[in-house]
């Protein structure tokens, strides 16, 4: 009967959208209304992408005319800037584009008004965003908007976010910061699978190796670290491959370089080169050594650190030792 916001934080890799999606399919099996988007890196300077895509998705559900029609004409008006097609399947006469006013109060409102009708109110409706650390400036300053004002009614309101991506002072930590006393906000920090949870999915899959179990399960569990992206991958290899089971070397499968790709390719020249010298020097290195193989002066290695540090490519030990 009230509104909430749930959080999925976790690494790349470590299964945010798998769960979100597993619980969306769920819900929308008893009858819940689902709206779902979800934002991308290249698109962080498109103004509203995720939120237009929301309302696109609102006009696909089989009740959204007959919802929409519930809304004021002055609602869908507001609401057709931002989709004009709310204008040609309802008849609210607003302007092709966007102009001052859309900034106000009025925009916002007309807008949360419509993602709220197409939802619905029983079953309660859910609306998700994936990769909201990827979201645009003037998409983030709505879902603050949104958050802050529908305490009271039944919306649950999903969003996934990298762990690495956060920074104690960014807009995304705002918003969750401003959430209603009246909302029900919940975070749910993901974490890598142990050891016994890697020999679990070993086991299950177990008639497709003929690799000693003990043996795989030690393989695996040092070459994912308990990320479950790497260790299915791995899991999806060796299903292909069986014969890699036994085999003292494993090629890198395909989804893990893409993500390690994705991971890296934030990271400024001198980052980029640190990273590297250190991956030479071995699992663990200490700052000493880094700054004379790097050649770095110790203000660039310091400020470098830092930025691997802040990424999550690298984690500090004890003292002046890094892995």
């Amino acid at each position: 009967g009230n509104s909430s916001v749930l959080v999925l934080e976790g690494e790349a890799g470590i299964g945010k959208t798998r769960l979100l999606s597993a619980f969306v399919e769920t819900s929308a099996a008893r009858g819940a209304t689902v709206l779902r988007t979800e934002c991308y890196a290249g698109e962080q300077e498109i103004a509203y992408a995720p939120i237009i895509a929301l309302l696109r998705a609102g006009l696909h559900l089989p009740a959204a005319e007959t919802r929409l029609a519930q809304m004021s004409e002055h609602a869908r008006f507001e609401a057709a800037r931002l989709l004009p097609e709310l204008d040609t399947v309802h008849g609210a006469s607003a302007p092709m584009t966007l102009d001052a006013t859309a900034a106000s109060g009025r925009f916002f409102e007309g807008i949360a008004l419509a993602l709220e009708t197409l939802l619905g109110e029983s079953p309660p409706g859910i609306l998700t965003v994936d990769n909201v650390h990827w979201a645009d400036r003037a998409t983030l300053d709505f879902l603050g908007y949104f958050i802050r004002r529908r305490h009271g009614i039944p919306i649950c309101m999903i969003l996934t976010r990298r762990s690495e991506h956060l920074r104690p002072a960014d807009r995304l930590q705002q918003l969750l910061a401003d959430v209603s006393p009246q909302t029900t906000r919940t975070l749910i920090e993901l974490t890598r699978l142990t050891r016994g949870e890697v020999a679990e999915l070993v086991e299950a899959g177990q008639h497709l190796f003929g690799a000693d179990r003990d043996e795989l399960v030690e393989r695996l569990w040092r070459a994912s670290e308990g990320l479950p992206l790497f260790l299915i991958e791995y899991l999806d290899l060796l299903a292909r491959q069986p014969d890699l089971a036994a085999s003292d070397a494993w090629s890198l499968p395909g989804g893990v370089q893409e993500l390690l790709q994705s991971r890296i390719q934030p990271v400024g020249e001198a980052g980029r080169q640190l990273l590297t010298t250190a991956a030479v020097i071995g699992r663990s290195f200490h700052y000493d050594l880094l700054q004379i193989a790097s050649g770095r002066s110790e203000e660039e290695c310091v400020a470098g650190l830092e930025e691997l540090l802040a990424h999550r490519l690298v984690r500090e030990v004890e003292g002046l030792i890094y892995d």
